[in-house]
């Protein structure tokens, strides 16, 4: 599973999809990277919130805010039969449940844990350095069948704020 520093928050990232991001953090793990602020209308989430965004349409943004020691979680499938959609949970301290991975499977139209699990990416983003209580976030995705090379790591964000846009890029 790549993990990547967010250390560059906010310093002119270019836009990046999910899965664009997954395979460049494959071999840039550890190195830092920059995202950009997103535009659109907010849907804010605060601790413990979570919320569909569909893609197209009119530009919005969805994003974790107030985060101190908690986890934005991201979510979207590429399976062709899965709606254009992210499911962005604002999970507090980063913990994970697997009743947190099966609503977001749910949400993006894999009907089992089992069923089109492989197309399901993953940004699990934080302010504070990985530690043991986000490695074992992570964990919990990697036991509901996602792929480790699908789920990305962001550390150490310069901002509270973390999420992503109805055109499928991330930043915040």
């Amino acid at each position: 599973m790549p993990l990547i520093h967010g250390n560059n928050v906010g310093e002119g990232g270019n836009p990046i999809t999910i899965p664009a991001l997954a395979l460049w953090a494959g071999t840039h793990n550890g190195e830092d990277a920059s995202f950009p602020y997103l535009q659109g209308n907010l849907h804010a989430l605060g601790t413990h919130d979570a919320g569909l965004l569909q893609f197209g349409g009119d530009l919005s943004r969805m994003l974790a805010v107030g985060m101190t020691s908690c986890a934005s979680v991201i979510y979207v499938s590429t399976h062709p039969n899965a709606p254009a959609v992210a499911w962005v949970h604002h999970a507090n301290t980063g913990t994970l449940t697997y009743g947190d991975v099966a609503t977001a499977l749910t949400h993006l139209g894999i009907l089992s844990i089992h069923q089109g699990v492989a197309s399901v990416f993953v940004i699990y983003a934080h302010p504070k350095p990985t530690d043991s209580g986000y490695a074992q976030g992570v964990g919990v995705l990697v036991s509901n069948g996602i792929p480790p090379d699908n789920i990305v790591e962001i550390d150490e964000l310069k901002n509270s704020s973390f999420g992503i846009n109805s055109h499928g890029q991330i930043g915040f």
